[in-house]
């Protein structure tokens, strides 16, 4: 079942790197690095929203039931995509990744991240 890994991956792939962060800023201090970290992680989110959405309207055509971590739904967090999650899911990570390249865009000409 293929579908339930990439459903899961979405909130796991942005919560890790979110957490590695702190430990970059410990060895690099160059602001490029941040801009395309950020870059990166939020085109990997569209890209697998928009996958999730490809699944769930043309493959599997019905919602996709997701135990995260295993867990069966009186005890643990179940996702459950349909047409109109999947479809928000795009519109939010779409609006993630035009922030994500307005801000780069705006704050190109700060220099406070650099400790050289």
């Amino acid at each position: 079942m293929f579908e339930g890994i990439t459903i899961g991956i979405i909130p796991t792939l942005l919560i890790s790197a979110a957490f590695a962060l702190p430990i970059f800023t410990l060895v690099i201090h160059r602001k490029t690095f941040y801009d395309i970290y950020a870059l990166i992680f939020s085109f990997i989110a569209l890209i697998l929203s928009l996958y999730n959405y490809h699944l769930v309207v043309n493959v599997v055509k019905q919602p996709i039931v997701y135990p995260f971590g295993g867990w069966p739904p009186p005890l643990g967090i179940v996702y459950e995509v349909d047409g109109l999650s999947a479809f928000f899911g795009v519109v939010v990570t779409l609006v993630m990744f035009f922030i994500v390249i307005y801000s780069v865009w705006y704050l190109k000409g700060m220099n406070g991240y650099e400790w050289f």
